[in-house]
């Protein structure tokens, strides 16, 4: 091995144990039954009204997603409500009071939510990116 080919093996080795330490630790950290709880009510909030449609946005398999909206539902924070035959989830109005309530409190202490940001604040966001932009002379 040539002194060239060792420097450019280390480089590669050292860059990929970088990548997998970040890897790692962003994958290693759980939610809380609390913020999978938000993450559902969110999704609900953003549209997500079928049980695949909130799994998916919640970042959570069959199995979770279906024990946590069984849970919920009967914690009176969601309700299912029959379109066409099949199940529709929306939230309740105890539902709508904690999913703000812990935005207002997350806002409060300015601490980063785990749960993405609501519909009104990305579109208010992509309103005002391009104001921003522009160079006032």
């Amino acid at each position: 091995m040539t002194p060239m080919t060792r420097i450019l093996n280390n480089q590669v080795m050292s860059d990929a144990a970088k990548m997998s330490e970040s890897y790692f630790d962003a994958v290693s950290r759980r939610r809380s039954k609390l913020e999978v709880k938000i993450s559902i009510l969110q999704a609900i909030s953003d549209g997500a009204t079928r049980q695949t449609h909130i799994m998916y946005h919640s970042n959570l398999s069959w199995s979770f997603a279906h024990m946590f909206i069984r849970t919920m539902e009967k914690q009176g924070l969601i309700s299912i409500m029959m379109v066409k035959g099949r199940k529709n989830f929306i939230l309740t109005e105890r539902g709508k009071r904690a999913l703000s309530a812990y935005t207002a409190v997350t806002r409060e202490l300015e601490m980063e939510s785990p749960v993405s940001e609501t519909k009104e604040v990305r579109e208010t966001a992509r309103v005002v990116k391009p104001l921003l932009a522009i160079k006032i002379q």
